[in-house]
């Protein structure tokens, strides 16, 4: 079997001014060869690269385009098959006959099952650059609505064994740390043959079980800090830029904001809901716990400590050091806690 011969089209197409991605039919993603295929886009206003891989009930396409100007995409979602979708740069709204419009900014993803037919999505770009990485998963991967399983997973499963359009969850989900991993282990691996069709289906497994994870315990999460699911992401977003960055020595909340996806506002409250401190307060206790580290275990000079932790001068540093720990710098380094 070629590809050629399978397809009868390519999977990209610009007819009277739009741009038509097309999905794989559901009769190829099931086959058990393994197929792999790149398809360049040249034509303006989108410039980049598709990259597939096909195999046995999955199909993962690899989207990566620059665009001239916001632009509105037609992408075909194959019928039958549950899709799962992880924005990783850009912003797109997202708009089709059998769901709601949802909104996917980078670092966002959801998952959802169109029904039995094929469907067409309005994706409204309005960044230069997109990129996304979709998996179209045979349902026969998925659990069945009759195996233990929590109320929404159910309904969810219920909805695709009657072929009927549904969606996991009505919001998008951030995509966390985890999922970030095993992305970049599915688009750069060096397998080969039935090993990587191996790999990529347990890689697959893997992001698909983050996100059923994700989407259960966002109704512990409201119950607990009275916010949604994606708000308590963007609030550990946060965080983890703020443990990365510790040498910065100076970051808006503005830029903060925008860097989660949300206003000032919201993180300032999120993050005290879910941390018990404010945004500056965790930072600087992590820039404290740092220095008290470098404090006891090397032999930096106490003004390159202090840079190290994004201090202008040692004077400020001193001064709120003491004001944390109790005593200065030196004398810490002499007498640690």
């Amino acid at each position: 079997m070629t590809l050629n011969k399978t397809l009868n089209r390519p999977l990209y197409r610009q007819k009277n001014g739009s741009v038509f991605l097309y999905g794989v039919p559901k009769d190829v993603v099931c086959n058990k060869e393994f197929l792999e295929w790149e398809e360049r886009l040249f034509s303006s206003p989108i410039h980049g690269i598709l990259k597939n891989s096909c195999f046995s009930g999955f199909h993962l396409c690899f989207c990566d385009i620059q665009l001239d100007h916001p632009k509105e995409i037609f992408v075909e979602t194959s019928g039958g098959v549950v899709t799962m979708r992880f924005v990783l740069e850009g912003e797109c709204t997202i708009t089709n006959n059998c769901m709601s419009e949802a909104k996917l900014n980078g670092n966002m993803h959801d998952i959802f099952y169109p029904g039995a037919q094929p469907t067409f999505s309005r994706f409204w770009i309005t960044s230069k650059s997109f990129t996304i990485l979709s998996i179209a998963v045979d349902p026969k991967h998925l659990l069945s609505p009759d195996e233990e399983n929590d109320g929404l997973h159910r309904s969810f499963y219920k909805k695709i064994a009657q072929q009927q359009s549904t969606c996991l969850h009505e919001e998008s989900f951030v995509i966390n740390q985890s999922m970030k991993r095993i992305i970049h282990q599915i688009s750069d691996n060096d397998k080969t043959g039935g090993i990587k069709r191996i790999y990529l289906a347990s890689r697959i497994f893997e992001l698909l079980r983050l996100q059923l994870e994700q989407s259960y315990s966002s109704e512990h999460i409201f119950l607990k800090y009275g916010i949604k699911q994606e708000l308590f992401d963007k609030m550990h977003l946060c965080r983890e830029f703020l443990e990365a960055h510790l040498g910065k020595p100076q970051v808006t909340l503005g830029f903060l904001a925008r860097y989660c996806g949300t206003n000032e506002y919201t993180l300032k409250s999120g993050f005290k809901s879910v941390f018990g401190t404010t945004v500056f307060g965790y930072w600087k206790a992590l820039k404290i716990t740092k220095a008290k580290d470098l404090l006891k275990t090397s032999d930096m000079a106490i003004a390159e400590i202090a840079e190290q932790v994004g201090y202008k001068n040692q004077r400020h540093f001193s001064t709120s050091f003491k004001k944390i720990v109790g005593i200065p710098p030196k004398d810490f380094r002499k007498n640690p806690m």
